[in-house]
């Protein structure tokens, strides 16, 4: 890499010294940052640290349809959950789970995966929301 010159398609290999307006946003970035991560420590050792349940890749709640990989997981601890009866799942998951597949019919018209488990996972949600 050092030999090549930075030139033409390796022009982008080329280092380029950040201007005093971005050292100043990185520093600020930075700073704030560490003033969220130090918070967020001291409210996990209290015991009073709440996540958001928020999918990064889209900014939002998770719902079927948006992430494959999302889906498979949903359907996976679904079939789990299933598998054991829904016992000793607690009330939070069973509402995530549920919220989760609130736009099953939407997700799996577009969806191929989906749409072959729909009814299983209708079946599914309705065992959920019954109880254990």
């Amino acid at each position: 890499m050092r030999i090549l010159p930075k030139i033409g398609p390796l022009s982008a290999l080329a280092f380029r010294v950040p201007t005093p307006e971005a050292e100043r946003l990185f520093a600020e970035s930075f700073r704030s940052s560490r003033e969220r991560y130090r918070a967020m420590v001291i409210e996990a050792r209290d015991g009073r640290m709440e996540l958001a349940n928020t999918d990064f890749d889209v900014g939002r709640p998770g719902r079927a349809g948006d992430n494959p990989i999302a889906d498979a997981t949903y359907i996976e601890l679904l079939d789990t959950m299933t598998a054991r009866g829904f016992t000793g799942t607690p009330p939070e998951l069973r509402r995530d789970v549920a919220d989760y597949f609130t736009n099953l019919d939407t997700a799996a018209a577009t969806d191929k995966k989906l749409r072959k488990r729909a009814v299983e996972i209708r079946g599914q949600l309705a065992r959920l929301a019954a109880g254990p």
